[in-house]
């Protein structure tokens, strides 16, 4: 039986595993994977951006249509004779003040689902600190001025796209739990009635 040293924390290695891909270089780990997560989440940052503005601005205009329905209401109230609640117009301005209220509810609890305005920031946020660590890398900054300097790299920028993933699911589950909860109070509420 072979005796084998305890490690000490080199990379030295005692049982090798023999290898069917070489290696990559740095600049082959910076193109195929911190290149390419930087595009992707710079990407995911841009569109959700691009549909909270959207939808923001869309809110906007909707919500600016039921105090003119309703001025229009009024005035056609006013202006028109006999029995004015039967008047279509009146119905009409009625109705859009009605469906942009519905519309407005709904939206809001989209945007609260959906959080595209947070999904941005968190986008923009990774994307940002791995461009940081790349260029730190390039110019071989701090802590990139060593020999380790690329496994320092490599492990940076692992470490920050597990901890993004890590805090993912934990959102996840947060918000899993928090419709449970929701679902649990209901089903109380309703039990007790």
């Amino acid at each position: 039986m072979e005796k084998h040293k305890k490690f000490e924390g080199k990379a030295y290695n005692y049982r090798p595993i023999g290898r069917k891909n070489k290696l990559l270089s740095d600049q082959e780990y910076l193109l195929e994977r911190v290149d390419d997560q930087i595009g992707w989440h710079k990407r995911k940052s841009v569109w959700n951006k691009r549909k909270y503005v959207l939808l923001k601005n869309i809110d906007s205009v909707v919500a600016a249509l039921v105090p003119i329905s309703l001025g229009i209401g009024g005035v056609l109230y006013q202006d028109i004779s006999g029995d004015a609640h039967d008047h279509p117009a009146v119905w009409i301005t009625r109705g859009i003040s009605v469906l942009s209220g519905v519309y407005l509810a709904i939206s809001n609890g989209f945007f609260e689902l959906e959080g595209y305005e947070q999904k941005a920031k968190d986008y923009e946020k990774l994307y940002r600190k791995l461009e940081s660590v790349r260029f730190k890398y390039l110019t071989r900054s701090e802590p990139y001025d060593e020999e380790d300097a690329f496994q320092r790299l490599v492990f940076d920028v692992e470490n920050t796209l597990h901890e993004d993933l890590m805090n993912y699911f934990s959102a996840m589950d947060k918000r899993l739990n928090q419709e449970e909860e929701e679902v649990e109070e209901t089903a109380q509420d309703e039990h007790l009635s």
